[in-house]
């Protein structure tokens, strides 16, 4: 994925005006690839372990993400962390960021398949405990 600026931002104007400008970038860019996977809020905390919360914080430019999360939201959208944060225009990704990706999302996937389960095994066991209840009342 290419990594363009939002806004008309230059990552030279970027470095000048400190933190404010790098938030509203941040956010910009974040907004962006989000969008351009599709992405709810929700979907990307799944995907990234990072709390909904912090995520609409930094949405909002109220916050920005520490380096572990900046990683993490990187691999994700396939761009490099100067690239997510506004430091560069490139986007710089490794060779093995595909396969990082898909490991990811694979990873959220499974999750959700073991949350379900799990609600399925204890319907299961929940039926099993009344059948044994019928079969003792008789």
């Amino acid at each position: 994925m290419q990594c363009q600026l939002r806004k008309n931002f230059t990552a030279t104007q970027i470095k000048m005006q400190g933190k404010n400008i790098r938030k509203t970038v941040f956010a910009s860019r974040l907004r962006s690839f989000m969008a351009s996977k599709s992405l709810t809020q929700m979907q990307l905390q799944e995907m990234s372990g990072i709390s909904q919360g912090a995520i609409s914080d930094y949405l909002k430019g109220k916050s920005e993400p520490k380096a572990a999360a900046l990683y993490q939201l990187s691999r994700i959208f396939g761009v490099s962390m100067d690239c997510l944060w506004g430091v560069t225009d490139e986007a710089n990704a490794e060779p093995l960021l595909k396969a990082q990706q898909e490991i990811t999302r694979l990873k959220s996937k499974l999750r959700s398949a073991r949350k379900t389960l799990e609600g399925a095994y204890s319907l299961a066991l929940e039926a099993l405990e009344l059948e044994e209840e019928k079969e003792n009342v008789k």
